[in-house]
């Protein structure tokens, strides 16, 4: 996740560490984040739990799950 990614609020519950550590100040990510997985940088942008690869879309709207390799 970029420096200046708009974050969401998180609801109240469970939070992972990834986004209980990350810097958010006034809903603006202060620093770059690396993230194993899209459902990790899911719950730092949309505060919630989520399946990043449907969440996440190109530009033609399709959910990254498109790009995900399907072979065992």
């Amino acid at each position: 996740m970029l420096k200046g990614s708009f974050c969401g609020n998180t609801g109240k519950g469970y939070i992972p560490s990834i986004r209980r550590n990350a810097k958010i100040k006034d809903n603006i990510l202060q620093e770059d984040i690396v993230c194993m997985n899209p459902s990790s940088a899911g719950w730092i942008v949309i505060g919630k739990s989520n399946n990043g690869w449907l969440e996440w879309k190109d530009l033609q709207g399709n959910s990254i799950e498109k790009y995900r390799d399907k072979e065992k």
